[in-house]
């Protein structure tokens, strides 16, 4: 496409290929065509620049803007806003942001040729914009364009570190990894560009004077470059370390060791052997002393020690094997001997506790402290501390042939467990023997006691802990025989292989399933498939699914889409078995084997073939074999059908429709469904294109018409399908203004007795029938009788048909209806029994919801003024809240109907005077926003207040549930609370139109902002904001951790884990300040605060009193 875009010019390949935007927007949906279709997309647009600029030679960027838009905004459009997430992605990460580093290169030519950063006030406005972009590859595209240069030593301008000030604070907790490792990539640049200009500035005083403590004293007031350079590592530094306060959460705590990562690894003199690049210069000593004579750059403090220690015992395996590698690759080799000891001492008791993340945070810290020891050599470290961790198993084992039970409590890390073939009785047992009882017959247990708690989770950590350490070396071991030129020593793995394969008790074992899975990780596919895999076929089920994960992923290869069962994660059978032909035979005698075994089963009995279960799982990744339109596969038929398209020359377009019209089966033959289904699809496909590219004259269009009208028993129940009844109604759809009056008239009775007759049993299909006939029959609908008969099927799907076909069509259409519509659905939720319960008549209560809520949406806020509200909406607000604040429906149909109110309340002025109903509904919501609710109603009230926040968008209540929503753990109810606070950015701007989508923490900042600007003065203003400081009771807390006792085996989670209160405290207390500054000239502020210190000031001096001591 490129190519012939290049010959031909872009233009002509558009006008060509009229369907070029659609195929875009297909691959653009699939990972691995994504960089092809922008490819095309960059090249088309590069051309017609040129081409436009060569016919239109005094066109400004705005016509070449608006050029622009004629062909590829709708499209741009299109995928931004698609609720596919493959789509909407990669058109952001492709097309959008092609545009933005076009702008970018822009900047980037002028400050390769003026050598400054670009100051002008509108590109320093639309950086600032771009740093708070809701987009995460805007926002990093903008941070590679501070962070880089095309001199490494070219250093910062202040107002590059000014914006870096700005943005690396607020983008600490996001919870996308590759956003985190590209920040922490760009960042490292900045690192060096800061190294490398102070080294050069370092290197340009040298000559000015001979002694290099004299020259140092003279830099005590050194040049802005210097200055700014070591201010900005020293802020950054804070920054990562401040950022691993406990409390803090995982996003943000993984973040701080990325960045704190970069600094030690640029900023230090640091040599590692293994590295070919990197190193450091080989004069950053003498940068080290210059900074540290300035106070600067204490990267080995005690402070930062104690914090870093303080992350080994976090609750995640990510935070604490990070910390350990940072602790012993760049911190000093000894730790203090006091500190060693303490530590020492915590990691040993702490490894014996039973709650697992606690004994791997012991054993982490145990080799932290070990490998730091002083006065131990390196080639002495690794004996230490294998001898150590051998002592401590053999303690243990011997403590639990003592006692199990007092074992598991103590001293958990043990080789002994009870039998797993009576594991109930072994571990009642076990309990009662450590009891010091009797075993008690007859009794029966159906709860899970702490003790029964304790001797599994000791069971299962311990078996499991073994199994993936033992399989982790011999993982590392078969890499490295493998590699070795020796073949002697590349085969033992395939020697192992076998004795496992050889013998039962090591086949049906962990150990078994771990060595072929280590094998297969550390060669793959090709090397494995000579293995015996019947003499497997007996183990057990998840040994067989543990090694076949391992096999089908090396021999499928790279997944490239999501789905499991895409046809894109797949081989094709002739590829799979030209790989590997000795698979087919054995997968083949492995089916026949087993249908012959159930052939000679007895009437009433089957036998059971766990072997088949791997099998035909292996089978069903691969792609289907055929490629025609006669293909039983629905996606092969279809995309064989749009292959047809490009091989019909435009002029044989009539006469090969026509064919295929004939070629459809009469009413009274019989033939196949999927051919027959086939045929639709290519006359489908072939009808599109000629009516897109209107190469069809009228009379062969007629004749085309006529000949597919004497098919019409296709969408006639006599044809048991519903999905080819569909797919010939979506080839007449296009024609029915060319059909004779009898042909439509005898089409929509056909349709409308199926429509209106019951649904005996579910039919495969039948939803895409309905779907597609409903259309058909709303378009010739002229009264609202038509619509609101099927507004009030039975059938949901043919109600939400309908719904649709109201939606899309909108007001210009159906604007009169309204009054008809919404009677007919009040009376459908009327009609819906409150009580009932059942599953039918929820999902029929649920459509009816949806569909009242369509048809408020088709009412936008600038046709308020065009539609007066009904007086029914305040009804329906009444009713629906009614509904909901009962709670004794499921919380999907509660989302809905909250959607409903919150539409119907934008759309009717009238409850603005009813102050109850408000606050119902504004109470409903507070309630709701709380992370111990479902995500689907939380994500309904920040849709809700996404709605009406338009229109009351300086309610303090409304502003509060705000705050809240944006720090909820569920992205989808972030992302509809940060269009809330776009919307409110673009109130405080006075641009409301100009609506630019920002992320959570701008967006809780600009609510606070909004909030101390509009509402400051209100005296629920204050007490609102202290609702989120989190309330702690410092002489309870303090006595928990001194008692150190464990309540329970296992540690329950808060119900936000994204949520930092003590972060967010710390960025409420600037707002807090500046109210506190607002008291002098508001008296109801004054009376707040002075009521708030009276209630707490006494706590606050007794915590303060208390941490003191």
């Amino acid at each position: 496409m490129c190519v012939a875009a290049v010959c031909a010019g872009s233009d002509c390949v558009l006008q060509r290929c009229v369907r070029v935007l659609t195929h875009l927007l297909h691959c653009l949906s699939t990972n691995h065509l994504s960089p092809s279709a922008s490819e095309v997309y960059k090249t088309a647009i590069q051309l017609q620049r040129q081409e436009w600029m060569a016919e239109f030679r005094d066109a400004s960027e705005m016509d070449l803007a608006e050029k622009w838009a004629q062909h590829w905004h709708a499209s741009l459009f299109e995928g931004l806003t698609s609720n596919t997430p493959f789509l909407q992605n990669n058109t952001s990460s492709y097309l959008l942001v092609c545009h933005l580093r076009a702008w970018m290169a822009l900047l980037s030519v002028q400050r390769m040729t003026t050598s400054h950063f670009p100051s002008d006030s509108s590109t320093l406005a639309k950086l600032r914009l771009c740093l708070h972009s809701q987009d995460e590859n805007v926002r990093l595209a903008i941070l590679g364009f501070l962070c880089c240069s095309p001199k490494t030593n070219q250093a910062l301008s202040e107002m590059e570190l000014s914006l870096l000030r700005q943005f690396l604070p607020s983008n600490m907790n996001c919870d996308s990894s590759s956003f985190r490792q590209l920040l922490q990539a760009s960042v490292k640049k900045a690192l060096v560009r800061l190294r490398d200009s102070c080294l050069v500035r370092l290197r340009g005083n040298k000559g000015k004077t001979p002694n290099q403590e004299k020259r140092i004293s003279e830099l005590a007031a050194p040049d802005p470059v210097l200055s700014q350079g070591i201010d900005f590592v020293d802020w950054l530094l804070c920054l990562s370390v401040s950022s691993l306060a406990p409390g803090l959460n995982y996003q943000r705590k993984k973040t701080a060791l990325l960045l704190l990562s970069a600094v030690l690894e640029t900023c230090t003199d640091c040599w590692t052997p293994e590295k070919k690049k990197g190193q450091p210069p080989p004069n950053m000593a003498e940068l080290l002393h210059f900074a540290r004579q300035r106070g600067c750059w204490d990267f080995f403090s005690n402070a930062n020690l104690l914090l870093l220690l303080s992350c080994l015992q976090d609750g995640t395996n990510e935070i604490r094997d990070f910390t350990a590698e940072l602790l012993l690759k760049h911190f000093p080799h000894n730790l203090p001997e006091h500190l060693a000891a303490a530590l020492f001492e915590h990691a040993q008791k702490t490894m014996c506790s039973p709650r697992v993340q606690e004994a791997e945070s012991g054993a982490v810290m145990m080799q932290v402290v070990l490998q730091k020891k002083q006065n131990v050599t390196s080639s002495c470290k690794a004996l230490l501390f294998v001898s150590f961790l051998l002592g401590i198993m053999e303690d243990q084992y011997a403590a639990a042939h003592r006692d199990f039970l007092q074992a598991a409590a103590t001293t958990p890390m043990h080789a002994a467990a009870p039998s797993f073939a009576e594991m109930g009785n072994a571990i009642r047992a076990v309990i009662e023997r450590g009891r010091g009882l009797e075993l008690l017959v007859g009794e029966d247990m159906v709860l899970l006691s702490e003790e029964h708690n304790l001797i599994l989770t000791c069971c299962w950590v311990s078996i499991k802990g073994a199994v993936e350490g033992c399989s982790l070396g011999f993982t590392k071991f078969c890499v490295t025989v493998l590699n070795h030129p020796c073949l002697e020593l590349q085969g033992i793995p395939q020697q192992m292989l076998e004795q496992v394969a050889k013998h039962s008790h090591l086949s049906c074992s962990a150990g078994g399933g771990a060595s072929v899975s280590s094998v297969v990780t550390a060669r793959g596919g090709a090397s494995v498939s000579s293995v015996r895999i019947a003499s497997l076929r007996h183990q057990k089920k998840n040994l067989n699914l543990q090694n076949l994960g391992a096999l089908t992923t090396r021999m499928l290869g790279q997944r490239r889409s999501r789905d499991d069962t895409s046809a894109q994660n797949g081989l094709s059978p002739q590829a799979f078995f030209s790989h590997y032909p000795d698979l087919q035979g054995f997968l083949l005698r492995e089916l026949f084997s087993a249908l012959k075994l159930q052939g000679s089963c007895k009437a009433g009995r089957f036998h059971i073939t766990p072997s088949l279960h791997s099998i035909l799982t292996l089978l069903a990744k691969l792609q289907p074999g055929s490629t025609s339109v006669n293909s039983p596969i629905y996606s092969v038929r279809v995309m064989s059908a749009r292959s047809l398209v490009p091989f019909v020359p435009v002029s044989q377009y009539t006469n090969l429709l026509l064919r295929l019209a004939d070629s459809l089966l009469q009413q009274d033959n019989t033939g196949s469904h999927n051919v027959l289904h086939g045929r639709l699809l290519q006359i489908e496909a072939l009808l599109t294109a000629a009516l897109d590219s209107n190469c069809l004259d009228t009379e062969a269009l007629q004749s085309v018409t006529w000949k597919l009208e004497e098919k019409l028993w296709l969408a006639t129940s006599a044809l048991r399908c519903p999905l080819i009844r569909s797919t010939y109604l979506q080839v007449m759809s296009p024609l029915l203004g060319r059909c004779s009056p009898a042909f439509t008239v005898r089409l929509r009775e056909t349709l409308k007795g199926q429509l209106h007759t019951p649904v005996s049993r579910l039919e495969v299909g039948s939803a895409v029938f309905h779907q597609t006939a409903v259309r058909l029959m709303c378009v010739d609908a002229t009264t609202a009788k038509g619509v609101c008969s099927l507004l009030t099927e039975q059938n949901v799907d043919i109600r939400l048909a309908a719904l649709s076909w109201v939606i899309e069509t909108g007001p210009p259409v159906c604007g009169h209806l309204r009054r008809a519509l919404q009677e007919t659905l009040m009376q459908g939720l009327a009609t819906s029994h409150i009580l009932g319960l059942s599953e039918h008549s929820q999902r029929n209560k649920n459509g009816n919801i949806m569909s009242h809520g369509g048809v408020g949406g088709i009412f936008p806020l600038a046709s308020c003024s065009i539609i007066p509200p009904l007086r029914e909406d305040l009804e329906c607000i009444r009713y629906l809240l009614s509904v909901v604040e009962m709670g004794q429906h499921s919380p999907d149909l509660r989302s809905h109907a909250l959607r409903v109110i919150s539409l119907l309340l934008v759309n009717c002025p009238q409850p603005m005077q009813d102050f109850s109903l408000l606050d119902r509904w504004v109470l409903l919501m507070e309630g709701w926003s709380s992370p111990s609710f479902p995500e689907v109603l939380r994500w309904a009230v920040a849709c809700s207040l996404r709605l009406v926040g338009a229109i009351w968008i300086q309610s303090l209540r409304l502003i509060n549930i705000g705050l809240s929503l944006l720090q909820d753990e569920d992205q989808a109810v972030r992302m509809e609370a940060m269009r809330f606070a776009s919307l409110l950015q673009a109130e405080s701007r006075g641009n409301p139109e100009e609506i630019i989508q920002i992320h959570s923490n701008r967006g809780l900042e600009c609510l606070l902002e909004f909030l101390l600007h509009k509402l400051g003065d209100c005296e629920e203003t204050f007490g609102a904001l202290l609702q989120h400081l989190p309330a702690t009771d410092i002489a309870s807390l303090l006595q928990d951790l001194e008692a150190n006792d464990m309540r329970s085996l296992y540690v329950q989670d808060e119900p936000n884990v994204y949520s930092e209160p003590a972060a967010f405290a710390q960025f409420l207390l600037t707002f807090l300040l500046q109210l506190a500054d607002k008291m002098a000239t508001s008296a109801l502020l004054c009376k707040s605060m002075e009521c708030w210190v009276i209630a707490n000031g006494a706590r606050i001096l007794q915590d303060i009193q208390t941490c003191s001591r």
